[in-house]
């Protein structure tokens, strides 16, 4: 599922402060009709996301009803992005690693396996994902 928005970059002060981007509400509710798929716990969607030039992996995640993308230091450095800086983000949703039956990198192909399989024969393990 590939999404484009923009966003205001906006920092959480905590021990460690952190830098996010908030996913509209649009955006926000159509990954969470797909989360159960998408997800490998707590809420978190692994994404592959492109800020101008700059491409990564992290996961999205969930606050208040939508989902936040962290923004990487080395990503803020690279791009100059600044708190407040309204950003256009490129987000390709459910990009992951899975292990446990085969290797997909996109939710179609995790879809598409789901569909074959017969309910008695899905693991009760969750999903590893691999860096």
């Amino acid at each position: 599922m590939g999404l484009r928005f923009s966003g205001v970059i906006w920092e959480w002060r905590g021990p460690a402060p952190y830098y996010f981007v908030t996913v509209p509400h649009e955006q926000s509710q159509a990954i969470k009709r797909a989360e159960r798929f998408l997800t490998y716990g707590w809420g978190m969607i692994p994404v592959q996301v492109r800020i101008g030039q700059t491409e990564w992996k992290t996961a999205l995640w969930p606050k208040d009803g939508l989902y936040v993308l962290p923004l990487k230091d080395a990503v803020r450095r690279a791009e100059g992005l600044e708190v407040g800086q309204i950003v256009q983000v490129w987000l390709e949703v459910g990009y992951v690693y899975l292990t446990q039956v085969a290797t997909y990198k996109t939710l179609a192909s995790r879809l598409k396996l789901w569909a074959k399989m017969k309910p008695h024969t899905l693991s009760t393990k969750p999903w590893r994902v691999v860096a």
